[in-house]
């Protein structure tokens, strides 16, 4: 360290040294020359109160992670740290996580600091959250215990919201199913294929936070078991029939954008509106799912160029 004259500096030290030296006295020693001399100058450090300097030793009691956790949710995790010295300290330590055993431990920003008395123990109950869909490795450093948690996709019913960790807040609402479907820029209807029928999904998006990643009509699925649909394109007309409003857009990356509209699936017909699932997939897979109750789809019956529509449970 360069001080000039006139000039002064401070600041910590860290040094690590033997348990056995650390509850007895020991010194600061400051040396200018060789190490092979003696130091110019020695600071003793004494215990306190004593010829013995009480220490805490801090051990891991118990480590308690839930077995799965929703995407973009917080989730709380339990740790349990005892004091098994014989002398109050201050705990500090981080959780860290890895995808797989062959990559490297990383730093979850969680960390942990409290007071914890001798023979005392002190339980922290952090939120953990994560991206995307994964297993994951938990630890707190540098304990060896680690725990496993499995990330899987956020679910809520038709109607309520989910906000994505990049920041925009997805809603899946209304769903309807019909034979076929019309736009206001065409005479004639558009018919399912025989032994299929059409779902209609009413999406809108809200940018919660600026410059974020989008929410494109192709991020959506439906989803039937282990089969996927993907939505119609359906151009960019608004339809009339058998629900009225524009196709969904996609989201803008502008803060406080709110956008809304329709997506059309073509699945088989033993698959209605009640209970369908929407999924959206943003990323390194499947994020959240919407689950439709039973009930709440519709089925429509649509003239050629009426925009008027008749839906029965």
């Amino acid at each position: 360290v360069d001080v000039e004259a006139a000039q002064q500096t401070q600041g910590w030290m860290l040094a690590q040294i033997p348990r056995s030296v650390a509850t007895g006295e020991f010194g600061v020693c400051y040396q200018r020359d060789s190490p092979d001399t003696p130091p110019e100058v020695r600071w003793a450090v004494p215990p306190q109160g004593g010829s013995t300097r009480s220490l805490p030793q801090f051990s891991l009691q118990t480590f308690e992670v839930p077995e799965t956790a929703e995407v973009g949710r917080d989730k709380p995790i339990s740790i349990t740290i005892a004091n098994d010295g014989d002398g109050a300290g201050r705990f500090r330590g981080i959780v860290q996580y890895r995808v797989s055993e062959s990559e490297d431990w990383q730093s979850g920003g969680i960390t942990l600091t409290g007071d914890i008395e001798a023979g005392a123990t002190k339980t922290f109950t952090p939120p953990i959250n994560y991206e995307y869909t994964n297993i994951l490795d938990l630890r707190v450093q540098s304990y060896d215990s680690a725990r496993t948690i499995e990330f899987v996709p956020a679910t809520q019913s038709f109607g309520n919201s989910y906000t994505k960790p990049s920041g925009v807040e997805v809603t899946v609402s209304a769903v309807q199913q019909s034979t076929s479907y019309q736009d206001n820029n065409d005479n004639d209807k558009t018919t399912a294929t025989e032994e299929n029928h059409f779902i209609f999904v009413r999406i809108e998006t809200e940018v919660i936070e600026q410059d974020v990643d989008n929410v494109y009509d192709d991020d959506f699925t439906l989803v039937r078991d282990s089969e996927e649909y993907e939505a119609e394109n359906i151009g960019n007309d608004p339809l009339v029939s058998p629900v009225e409003g524009d196709p969904f857009p996609g989201s803008s990356d502008d803060q406080g954008t709110v956008a809304a509209g329709w997506l059309v699936f073509s699945v088989p017909e033993e698959y209605t509106a009640d209970g369908a699932v929407v999924r959206w997939s943003g990323g390194d897979g499947a994020v959240a799912e919407w689950q439709a109750e039973a009930g709440l789809g519709g089925t429509s019956s649509t003239t050629a160029g009426s925009s008027s529509t008749t839906t029965s449970s």
